[in-house]
């Protein structure tokens, strides 16, 4: 079985909308390329403005792009079980005062997309040949069976699934600011 990853912000969370300009090509982080070689250091997250009482740290951190933002002990887990074909690009965050929070998170960018929907059974809308929403999500039955443990969804750029071994290891590390939906049970609008 397979779940969406997907942030559970709450008011005190912290949020990212600005992309520091250090990033560049920043669409190829939601295309499976690898960003590591070449990545500037120092690349730095403001907490959104928009959001001022956004000031908690929290495992996953909920951002504008739909970038899987982790912390150093969401990654460890990832690292262990283990999870292939992610890169993890450091990144800082700084608060709305421009004071650097932490240095301890990473973009989990992967390097291979995965194509998994089951067409026939999934219900969903599409522009341009690309899935925008799903009111039905049901993976093809040779990925259930032996898919990656966690990956980014390759029809659906913006979703990344998790198999329930791994999901039960966050689940029980306590990691905050996420939440799984299995995806018999997803919908893009709930």
């Amino acid at each position: 079985m397979y779940y969406v990853l997907k942030s559970q912000a709450s008011e005190t969370s912290v949020w990212l909308m600005d992309v520091p300009d250090a990033i560049t090509k920043q669409y190829q982080l939601k295309q499976g390329k690898s960003r590591s070689e070449g990545w500037p250091e120092g690349v730095t997250f403001e907490y959104s403005r928009d959001k001022p009482e956004g000031m908690e740290l929290t495992d996953w951190i909920d951002n504008s792009k739909s970038w899987m933002i982790i912390s150093a002990a969401f990654r460890k887990l990832l690292e262990a079980f283990p999870v292939t074909d992610v890169e993890y690009l450091p990144i800082q965050l700084q608060n709305h005062k421009k004071k650097v929070t932490s240095t301890e998170y990473s973009i989990g960018n992967f390097t291979k997309l995965v194509e998994a929907v089951d067409r026939e059974q999934s219900v969903f809308k599409e522009a341009g040949g690309d899935i925008t929403r799903f009111d039905k999500l049901v993976l093809r039955p040779d990925i259930v069976r032996s898919g990656p443990p966690l990956f980014r969804l390759k029809e659906r750029a913006i979703l990344v699934l998790g198999r329930e071994e791994l999901v039960k290891k966050l689940q029980k590390a306590g990691m905050t600011g996420v939440t799984f939906v299995e995806t018999d049970n997803y919908k893009t609008f709930d």
